[in-house]
């Protein structure tokens, strides 16, 4: 995987997440919305394809554990990633990736906190990712010696 595509992971799963998110608020308001009937024996003894709001709750269950599940992907990832940007050398590449894959910035969003201009940025960004992909080379190789020894 290019160093790259590793660090967007970070940025899918925002905006998934982000996405799940909106989806349950919207499950949730037509659950709440769903009129309820008075409840009779005639109506509780209804076969369980009637029970629309059960079976949308059931969704709603299966939603919230699929979240709680990317949610600790997620953070686990940005654990990782933090750890690994906290080793590189430079604070500017440091603040540049944190900025662009942990907080999600557009690069002009990057430039103007930075203060540097877009073009700036951009190159500046080439090298950070360079480097991190450098010293995460260095970190598997040394991690596949121990393994072997």
């Amino acid at each position: 995987m290019q160093v790259k595509d590793y660090l967007e992971q970070i940025r899918w799963l925002n905006g998934n997440i982000r996405s799940k998110l909106e989806q349950r608020e919207q499950l949730c308001a037509m659950i709440y919305s769903m009129p309820i009937h008075d409840i009779k024996e005639d109506y509780i003894q209804q076969s369980a394809e009637k029970d629309h709001i059960g079976s949308a709750m059931a969704k709603l269950v299966d939603m919230e554990q699929e979240l709680s599940r990317e949610i600790e992907l997620l953070c686990d990832l940005r654990e990782q990633v933090n750890r690994q940007i906290d080793a590189m050398k430079s604070e500017r590449y440091k603040l540049l990736l944190r900025l662009r894959y942990l907080n999600g910035y557009t690069f002009e969003e990057v430039a103007d906190e930075m203060s540097y201009t877009y073009r700036w940025t951009i190159k500046m960004h080439k090298e950070a990712l360079r480097q991190f992909d450098e010293m995460i080379r260095k970190e598997d190789a040394a991690v596949h010696c121990n393994a072997s020894d």
